[in-house]
C-alpha cells in the first residue's frame, strides 16, 4: 500500500503539469506551427505517461518482491494461488508467482486510468494547482468508492467498478467469488472492471484529444486575430 501511495503521488507530481506548462510558457503556439503538431504530441504524451506508469510499477513491484524475500525468505513461487489460506476461495487457478505478475499488470491499468484522468485535467485548465486539486479529489472519492467492491447493493458496487482504484485491489478482487449477474449470466467483478476500465481508458484519451483540439483552434483563432489586426 505505501508504494501505490508513493507512486500516486509521483503520478500527481509528473503528469500534473503536462499539458498546463504547453500554455503556461506559451510552447502551444510553437506545436501549432507543424502539421498535425497538437495531435502527434497528444499521442506522444498519453504514450510516455504509459510508459512512465510501468516503468513506477516494474521498479516498485522488484522492490517489494526482494524485500519481502530478504525479510522472510519467500518459497513456494510455483505452488497454486488457493494453497494460501487468504485465497482458498479463488476463481483464479494459477501460481502464487502468476498472480503477483498479474497484480502487477492490475496496477498498470488502473494507474494509467487515474493517469488519464489527470492528464484531462491538465488539458482544460491553465493552472497546474487546479489540476492537483481536481486530482487529489478525485483520489480521494476514487478511492472511497473502491471500498464497497464487496457490496450487495447494485449502485454501489458499480460505483465500486468504475474507480480505477479497485484494480490496486487484487487480493480482494480474487479472494472470493465477488460476481454479479447480468443477463441471467454470472461474471466476475474483476473481469467487469477491467473491462469498465479500459473503456474509460478510451473514453477519456478521446476526450484529451477533443480538447486539446479545441485548444488548437482558439489558439489559431487568436492568432488570426493579431495578424488582422
Amino acid at each position: 500500500r505505501f508504494s501505490e501511495l508513493i507512486s500516486v503521488s509521483l503520478m500527481l507530481l509528473g503528469i500534473g503539469p503536462i499539458f498546463v506548462n504547453e500554455r503556461e510558457t506559451k510552447m502551444d503556439a510553437m506545436i501549432l506551427s507543424s502539421k498535425k503538431g497538437k495531435i502527434a504530441m497528444t499521442y506522444a504524451k498519453v504514450l510516455s505517461i504509459f510508459i512512465f506508469i510501468v516503468f513506477l510499477n516494474i521498479v516498485f513491484a522488484t522492490i517489494n518482491f526482494f524485500e519481502f524475500k530478504i525479510l522472510y525468505g519467500l518459497k513456494g513461487s510455483g505452488l497454486p494461488l488457493y494453497a494460501i489460506e487468504a485465497f482458498q476461495y479463488t476463481p483464479l487457478n494459477c501460481s502464487v508467482g502468476a498472480f503477483y505478475c498479474f497484480n502487477s499488470l492490475l496496477n498498470i491499468i488502473g494507474m494509467f486510468s487515474f493517469g488519464l484522468f489527470i492528464s484531462f485535467f491538465s488539458s482544460i485548465f491553465r493552472r497546474v494547482v487546479y489540476t492537483y486539486m481536481l486530482s487529489i479529489l478525485f483520489f480521494v472519492l476514487g478511492l472511497y468508492s473502491s471500498g464497497y467492491l464487496a457490496s450487495v447493493e447494485s449502485k454501489k458496487m458499480l460505483s465500486s467498478l468504475i474507480s480505477p482504484f479497485t484494480m490496486l485491489k487484487a487480493e480482494q478482487l480474487y479472494s472470493n467469488l465477488l460476481g454479479c449477474r447480468i443477463a441471467n449470466m454470472f461474471y466476475l467483478r474483476a473481469s467487469i472492471g477491467i473491462v469498465i476500465q479500459i473503456i474509460t481508458i478510451i473514453i477519456i484519451f478521446l476526450m484529451i484529444y477533443f480538447f486539446g483540439t479545441k485548444m488548437e483552434f482558439k489558439v489559431r483563432k487568436r492568432h488570426f486575430r493579431k495578424e488582422v489586426n
